[in-house]
């Protein structure tokens, strides 16, 4: 029997893209599904979510550890809602990520799922994150946009 190892590259990185962005939108909406049936808080759901993962509060983050965390918000999310719904903006001392949601919105639809729930997921998800690496997520919804400001915490609050 033959072994083949699969490399990242073995669908053109569009049409993976596309498989990747069906799935990830697919189950987001499923996981907020079931944490509504089961009754819990979207921030409830997304603290049990982030339960497997080690966070650890972190040192202060800089500039830089900040444009590296934008720039990784705005591949998941690019890769979740495609490329030409998703951009992402420096403006002073922070950075603005926004994503068009259309797509999950109609999934989360199919579930009977408010995209606020998912709103609220994804910001104490992020928060959590951001806790452990000293930056601020802050997220709020205007239509069927996400925004998503990114900022140094204060040291303090780290």
């Amino acid at each position: 029997m033959t072994s083949n190892h699969v490399s990242i590259d073995t669908l053109p990185a569009e049409e993976a893209a596309n498989w990747l962005q069906s799935h990830l939108t697919t189950w987001t909406a499923y996981a907020c599904a079931l944490a509504q049936q089961g009754k819990l808080s979207p921030e409830d759901a997304a603290r049990l979510f982030m339960q497997p993962v080690s966070l650890t509060a972190g040192e202060q983050a800089d500039a830089q550890v900040l444009e590296r965390q934008a720039r990784q918000s705005a591949t998941v999310m690019v890769l979740m809602h495609g490329a030409s719904n998703v951009s992402l903006e420096r403006e002073d001392d922070s950075w603005l990520l926004k994503a068009a949601l259309g797509v999950l919105r109609d999934h989360l639809d199919s579930w009977h799922v408010e995209l606020a729930f998912f709103a609220h997921w994804l910001n104490e998800q992020a928060r959590l994150v951001g806790l452990a690496k000293g930056i601020d997520y802050t997220t709020w919804l205007e239509g069927d946009v996400l925004h998503m400001r990114l900022s140094l915490l204060e040291a303090g609050q780290v």
